[in-house]
Parts: C-alpha cells; structure tokens; sequence
C-alpha cells in the first residue's frame, strides 16, 4: 500500500508527456492505492509554470497550480 499523496499538474500541449505514458502512469498509481489528484490546464504549455519562460508561461494557470500545491500540503503535511 502506498503511503503518499501524490498531485500532477498537465499541460493541455505538452510534448514531453505523451498521453499513453500519462495513462500508464495513472494507472500504476492506482494500482498502488496512493491518494492521487491530477488538473490539466487548458491552453496550456509545458513551462506554464516558469516564469522564466515567457514564450509558455501562463500567470492564470500558474497561480491555480501553486495554490493547489499549498492546498496538497497544508493537508498531506504534519504540522
């Protein structure tokens, strides 16, 4: 039995992750019974979350994602 609590975040045009790995993925982690929330962003790039890369980054999406890590945290963490 998994002990963790895992959250992904995907971007909706993201080269580097292929659909069926992302399946291959979801799977393995429910087969190992983890607690697992995923969100896709719509619109998104691979580097949403970089600010560093101003070609993909998207503030919006950015700010949802790092709220939802806090979120993730703040409940999977003991104080």
């Amino acid at each position: 039995n998994c002990r963790s609590s895992i959250i992904a975040h995907f971007a909706e045009h993201d080269p580097w992750v292929r659909v069926s790995a992302r399946k291959r993925m979801e799977n393995a982690i429910r087969k190992s019974q983890c607690d697992y929330s995923a969100y896709d962003y719509p619109g998104t790039k691979h580097w949403f979350a970089e600010a560093a890369r101003p070609s993909e980054f998207d503030e919006s999406a950015a700010r949802l994602a790092l709220d939802r890590d806090v979120t993730h945290l703040a409940s999977n963490l003991d104080p």
